[in-house]
């Protein structure tokens, strides 16, 4: 027959046994959160055709792009808005639907949610800004030869049908756009080695970043295969993949 002691403690084992299993994963219990602030506009004035710009503290999981809680208010009123993020820059971009927003009204900007890899939430963010008439576009005919120098660099080992990783950066609609990388883990199935509009969601970013979800060495230039690209250069990529990752014709004048 157990004693009243031993009673307590079997009682104790269980209850200690079903609160552990309640616990979440590691991943979504870490301490400490992904510092965020607004650069962009910085005098509260929002074009009704642009972008809030966001710096980050880490590099976020696109993944947790999809859930979050990202909303412009004004008065009564909620509008989602679609987010991006440029692992280059560490900058998340709110991209609110211009047709939808009202020129001379203040909105409020809320976005909390977005994860890094690591599983730590990024800080909430609220912002207010006055929505003023659109601005022109900007420039973009230079895009594509910028990447192209960039991806000049990088032939000696993405060329032709053996290249690594598949990519053939002279074949880059063929080899690169919506394509999946063979390499990729089965968890980051979702990316793509380039996904037009998304470079948040695309393998190719990561790579010459060396961190993320990566497999194997980063993807570096000719010279320095092994180490990775020099930031501004993988930030021109990352422009030209948010705009559209745009390839021109060579049949249109």
């Amino acid at each position: 027959m157990r004693s009243s002691t031993s009673c307590t403690r079997w009682w104790l084992g269980l209850f200690f046994v079903a609160v552990s299993c309640d616990l979440p994963p590691p991943s979504q219990a870490i301490e400490g959160s992904v510092a965020a602030r607004v650069v962009d506009p910085s005098d509260g004035i929002l074009p009704r055709n642009g972008s809030v710009a966001i710096a980050v503290g880490g590099l976020l999981d696109p993944a947790s792009l999809y859930g979050a809680d990202a909303l412009l208010r004004s008065g009564d009123r909620e509008l989602g808005i679609v987010l991006r993020f440029d692992p280059a820059t560490r900058v998340l971009i709110a991209d609110p639907a211009p047709a939808l927003l009202d020129p001379e009204l203040d909105y409020t900007l809320h976005v909390a949610g977005p994860r890094d890899f690591e599983g730590r939430a990024m800080e909430t963010v609220e912002a207010r800004f006055r929505v003023v008439r659109d601005l022109a576009a900007p420039e973009r005919d230079a895009d594509f030869e910028a990447v192209t120098r960039v991806f000049e660099g990088c032939r000696g080992c993405h060329e032709g049908p053996t290249a690594a990783l598949g990519l053939d950066v002279t074949d880059l609609r063929r080899t690169a756009i919506g394509v999946r990388p063979s390499e990729i883990a089965a968890s980051q199935s979702s990316l793509r080695i380039i996904e037009p509009g998304h470079p948040e969601r695309s393998y190719l970013v990561y790579k010459m970043l060396g961190e993320g979800p990566i497999v194997g060495a980063p993807m570096g230039a000719i010279e320095a295969p092994d180490e990775p690209l020099p930031r501004a250069a993988i930030a021109t990529i990352t422009r030209w993949i948010a705009r559209g990752a745009v390839i021109p014709d060579p049949e249109q004048p």
